[in-house]
C-alpha cells in the first residue's frame, strides 16, 4: 500500500517525525507533501496526471473558520479526477458550527456519486467519555456495492436542501450552512439533543455565529439575517 499525506504546515510535519512513530512504524510506502492540499494536487494533475486513489480523505474543516477552496464545485472535480473509478472520498465533516452535509451532497451529486453519513457518538457520556465528540464522515462514492457492504449499513442518506446553491470557487455563502443550536449542541451531547429539552428560539437568536467568523466576515455576506435562510 501506498500512503500519501497532504500538510500545509512544515512545523506539523517536524512534530510528527519528533513525537510519534505511526508513520515510521507503518508497513505501507508513506510519502509526505508539503503545501495545500488542494494546490498540490492541482499541480501534480499538471505534472503527471492522476493519482488514481482508492480513498482520498479530506480533513479540515473541524474549525470555526474552514478552508472554504477545499469544498467547492471547483475542488470536487479536481478529487474526482485523482479518484479510481471505484474508489472513495471521506471528508471528515464534523464541526460544532457548521453544517456541511448538505455541501458536500450537492457536489457529490453533481458528480453522479452518492454520498452517505457515518455518525460515530458515544451513549456514555460518564467518567473519560464525558470528553468524546461525536463524529460526521461522508463517503462519496459510485461504487455501490461498497455502499451495500454490511459494515455500512449505518450509514445514512443525506437530505438534499432544497434552495441552497451549490458552492463555487467565486460564489460560497457560510451564513447559509449555520448550525441551529440544537445541531450544534448535539455534537456535544447527542442524548441530550435526542431527548428533546429544547424550548423555542426565535428567528434571530437561533443561529449560532461563531466569533472568528462574524469579525472575519467569512465567505460572502448578507443584507440582514432574514436574507440567510438555513
Amino acid at each position: 500500500d501506498t500512503m500519501t499525506f497532504y500538510e500545509i504546515s512544515p512545523k506539523v510535519i517536524e512534530i510528527e517525525r519528533r513525537e510519534f512513530t505511526f508513520l515510521s512504524d507503518s508497513p505501507a510506502k508513506n510519502e509526505v507533501v508539503v503545501g495545500d492540499g488542494r494546490l498540490s494536487l492541482e499541480n501534480e494533475l499538471k505534472r503527471g496526471g492522476p493519482r488514481g486513489y482508492d480513498v482520498l480523505g479530506i480533513d479540515a474543516f473541524s474549525g470555526d473558520s474552514i478552508p472554504m477552496h477545499l469544498i467547492t464545485r471547483e475542488a470536487m472535480a479536481l478529487y474526482v479526477r485523482h479518484l479510481a473509478p471505484d474508489g472513495v472520498i471521506v471528508f471528515q465533516a464534523t464541526n460544532r458550527y457548521i453544517d456541511l452535509l448538505p455541501v458536500i451532497q450537492r457536489l457529490a451529486a453533481e458528480q453522479g456519486m452518492q454520498a452517505r453519513l457515518v455518525s460515530d457518538w458515544s451513549d456514555d457520556r460518564g467518567g473519560v467519555n464525558y470528553w468524546m465528540s461525536s463524529t460526521d464522515q461522508v463517503l462519496v462514492t459510485r461504487d455501490e456495492e461498497l455502499l451495500r457492504h454490511p459494515s455500512l449499513l449505518v450509514a445514512e442518506r443525506i437530505e438534499e436542501r432544497f434552495g441552497l446553491p451549490t458552492f463555487t470557487d467565486a460564489q460560497h455563502n457560510m451564513f447559509r450552512i449555520l448550525k441551529k443550536r440544537r445541531d450544534a449542541a448535539a455534537h456535544a451531547d447527542p442524548g441530550r439533543a435526542r431527548a428533546g429539552n429544547w424550548g423555542s428560539l426565535s428567528t434571530v437568536s437561533q443561529w449560532i455565529v461563531p466569533l472568528p467568523l462574524a469579525q472575519a466576515g467569512h465567505s460572502g455576506s448578507c443584507d440582514a439575517m432574514m436574507d440567510c435562510p438555513p
